[in-house]
C-alpha cells in the first residue's frame, strides 16, 4: 500500500509542478507572451513528458517486484525473480542483488551458489560484477578452502568491485587455515588502503591475533585502534555500524564485528 501511495503522490506532484511551469507565463505575462515563450521552448515539454513516461514505465515493469518487497513475501519474490533471471534469462544487476538478499533472508544460501554456477555457464560477467554478493555462502559455510578459492579468484579480476573487502575476505580464509604469514601480508596492504571504518576494525582485530612477535603488525594494530577510538566515541560507533548494516557482508560478519568492537572500544586487550 505504501508503494502505491508513493507512486500516486509522485505522479501528482510531478504533474502539478509541470502544470505550474506551463501556466506561469500565462498568469504572469499574459497569453501572447506565453504563446511566444512556448513556441521557442517546446522541446522542454517533450523532454519532461519523456522523463515522466520513462519513470512510469520503469515502475510499471517492476510493479510486482516492488509490491512483493513491500509485503516481504520472500517465497513469492524468489519465485518471481527466478522466473525473470533463470527461466527467461533477463539478468539485471538490481534484480540479482534483490534475489541474493531474498535467498539470505529466507535462509537459503545454497541457492546463491546454485545461481552462481548457472551464471558462470551462461553469463559469467555477473559473478565478477557482484563478488561480495556471490561470496556470502562461502562466508556462511565456514569452508576456509572454498572461501580462499573463491575470493582468491575474485581478487585477481581486473576492475574488481569492492577490492578491499574481497582481499579482506581472502585474508580471513587464510587465517582460518592458520596460514598467518600469508594473511599478514594481505592484511597489512588492506590496512594501508582501506577507508572504511568497519574494514579497519576487522583488519586490526585479525592482525592483533598474530602480532605477538611482530612489531610491524603491532604498530599497525595500535594505529588503527587509536584512529577508531579517537574518531568514534561508543555511541557514535554504534551509529556508524548501523549505517553499514544494509550490506550483506556486514550482516554476515555481525558476530565477528561485535567481538571486534568490544575489543577495540573496551579497556582490555584481546
Amino acid at each position: 500500500m505504501k508503494f502505491r501511495v508513493l507512486f500516486v503522490l509522485f505522479n501528482v506532484i510531478v504533474v502539478a509542478a509541470c502544470a505550474l511551469i506551463v501556466l506561469m507565463p500565462t498568469v504572469v505575462m499574459g497569453w501572447e507572451y506565453a504563446r511566444l515563450f512556448w513556441r521557442s521552448n517546446w522541446p522542454v515539454g517533450i523532454v519532461f513528458l519523456a522523463v515522466l513516461g520513462g519513470l512510469n514505465t520503469y515502475f510499471a515493469l517492476n510493479w510486482r517486484l516492488f509490491t512483493l518487497l513491500e509485503r516481504e513475501d520472500w517465497p513469492a519474490l524468489i519465485e518471481h525473480l527466478e522466473d525473470q533471471i533463470i527461466a527467461r534469462n533477463r539478468v539485471r544487476e538490481q534484480q540479482l542483488r534483490v534475489l541474493i538478499n531474498a535467498y539470505v533472508v529466507a535462509a537459503r544460501p545454497e541457492r546463491v551458489t546454485q545461481l552462481e554456477h548457472r551464471l558462470r555457464e551462461v553469463q559469467p560477467k555477473w559473478v565478477a560484477r557482484l563478488p561480495l554478493d556471490f561470496g556470502i555462502p562461502y562466508l556462511l559455510k565456514n569452508d576456509a578452502a572454498e572461501m580462499e578459492r573463491y575470493f582468491g579468484e575474485m581478487k585477481e579480476r581486473a576492475r574488481c568491485p569492492e577490492p578491499v573487502w574481497v582481499r579482506w575476505n581472502y585474508a580471513f580464509a587464510l587465517m582460518l587455515q592458520q596460514r598467518h604469514e600469508e594473511a599478514r601480508t594481505v592484511l597489512l596492504a588492506v590496512a594501508d588502503e582501506s577507508k572504511n571504518p568497519v574494514q579497519k576494525l576487522l583488519t586490526a582485530y585479525l592482525l592483533d591475533t598474530i602480532s605477538t612477535h611482530d612489531e610491524t603488525a603491532r604498530a599497525v594494530v595500535h594505529r588503527l585502534r587509536s584512529e577508531l577510538r579517537a574518531r568514534f566515541p561508543s555511541e557514535k560507533w554504534e551509529r556508524e555500524l548501523e549505517r553499514h548494516r544494509s550490506s550483506l557482508q556486514v550482516l554476515v560478519l555481525s558476530k565477528l564485528i561485535s567481538d571486534a568492537s568490544g575489543w577495540a572500544f573496551g579497556t582490555g586487550e584481546s
